[in-house]
């Protein structure tokens, strides 16, 4: 899956570019929202596979084309360097030591996600794929690789520690839609098969003298760790009758959980543990309101915090002729986001497009 999502954020990404990007035909829309849109009613597409109650509300034959890529640290010609030859836990682990001497002097992140979908009628199918992986350098590397990177004169303290995760998702939805005296409502589920898998190696003086790297202690040896799961999400959508173009929505994420979940460990010099949870259970609420060309639309996601992933987002779109869309966004933990879409292509940019497996190994 890894290479899929860095195969395909090759081909897609037309320049080397600092800031963040996300390409698609439907969710890369949301994006450009500042990630909002729970709550968004279209046929311009949006992302329905967080809400499967939209299957309910629209119907589009093929949904959400979409890969979104994050850097940090490096340029995209670099990800080849650190992350093109990565196994299952996204960087170079086998390379980690090598890699230190050149990308040792600040923390490296590359995150990537591919998302496909198709509906028939209430019925939907998607795939989503998400990758996200870290280097954390520690002071005394990142000063050594400042200085020159002197093989000769490694220090003592110097360590480097890769974080990986990768999760894939194929789901199956089905939504119901009727009208009550006072609006409509949509609900809808979202049956889904999961994997995941999880990825932690270091390089001491040693092995970055060397170019190679150790498994992480939880490993117990092992160059990753995956388990596969089963989960379902759920939603609703909701259009009152007296306020023309305001809808609400609502959805929990992993209402059944995949058990699956990891217990990783902490940066070298650092002690303890902590919990990796890809799939925990969280729920999140969004409004928007949509008027001729314009659409407005606020989301409160993972409300009690219990996915790692709270934050408010909020955004507004403009179609300014037919086919023509612009799009500004907000996110209180990514900042502000912008885009565009022309006949059905969206694209958006903003400094910080996390994918949610990032959140899940940040530090």
């Amino acid at each position: 899956m890894n290479r899929l999502i860095l195969t395909a954020a090759a081909f897609a990404a037309v320049s080397a570019a600092s800031a963040d990007l996300d390409f698609g035909l439907g969710a890369s829309r949301a994006a450009g929202l500042g990630g909002a849109g729970l709550a968004i009613k279209s046929t311009r597409g949006g992302p329905a596979w967080r809400n499967p109650a939209m299957y309910g509300v629209k119907n589009r034959l093929l949904q959400w084309p979409e890969l979104q890529y994050r850097t940090k640290g490096i340029s995209f010609s670099d990800i080849d360097a650190i992350y093109g030859s990565a196994g299952s836990v996204v960087y170079d682990s086998e390379n980690l030591g090598r890699l230190a001497r050149a990308f040792g002097d600040e923390e490296t992140v590359f995150q990537g996600r591919l998302g496909l979908g198709i509906q028939f009628g209430t019925v939907g199918f998607d795939f989503q794929g998400e990758a996200a992986g870290m280097t954390l350098p520690n002071e005394s590397l990142q000063q050594w690789v400042r200085d020159g990177a002197d093989l000769g004169n490694i220090p003592e303290d110097a360590s480097i520690d890769g974080f990986g995760l990768s999760t894939a998702e194929v789901g199956f939805s089905v939504a119901h839609a009727q009208d009550w005296g006072f609006g409509r409502l949509a609900y809808g589920a979202r049956a889904k098969a999961v994997q995941a898998t999880y990825g932690h190696h270091f390089a001491d003086a040693s092995t970055i003298a060397s170019g190679g790297s150790q498994p992480g202690p939880e490993l117990g040896g092992l160059s990753s760790l995956s388990d596969n799961g089963f989960g379902v999400d759920a939603g609703i959508f909701f259009e009152p009758d007296d306020i023309n173009g305001l809808s609400m929505a609502v959805v929990m994420e992993n209402l059944i959980e995949p058990a699956i979940s990891f217990r990783g460990s902490l940066p070298q010099g650092l002690f303890g543990e902590r919990t990796i949870d890809p799939f925990a259970r969280s729920l999140s609420a969004g409004v928007a309101f949509q008027r001729g060309r314009l659409t407005l639309a606020g989301d409160v996601w993972d409300i009690f915090g219990t996915a790692g992933e709270q934050e408010v987002r909020a955004g507004g779109e403009l179609w300014v002729e037919r086919n023509l869309a612009l799009q500004v966004g907000y996110r209180t933990r990514a900042g502000f986001a912008a885009g565009v879409s022309f006949h059905g292509f969206h694209i958006s940019m903003a400094d910080r497009l996390p994918v949610a497996a990032g959140y899940k190994i940040e530090f």
